[in-house]
């Protein structure tokens, strides 16, 4: 993705994207709470590897 982290595609990764990941954590494909935005890495879970795709690239610079 241009932006890894960004699960909104807005070209930043902030709050909004961390908040994606955490409101979908520790849930898996077919669980009402998945987000195969949140799913940034595309495992067909929302994990600690989602998470730090995200806090990693957290208030870097933009990207489009």
């Amino acid at each position: 993705p241009p932006c890894p982290g960004d699960t909104n595609g807005d070209g930043v990764v902030n709050f909004a994207d961390l908040n994606a990941v955490i409101g979908a954590f520790n849930t898996v494909s077919g669980d009402a709470a998945y987000s195969a935005a949140a799913d940034l890495d595309q495992d067909g879970d929302v994990d600690f590897a989602d998470l730090n795709t995200v806090l990693s690239a957290f208030n870097g610079e933009p990207c489009f």
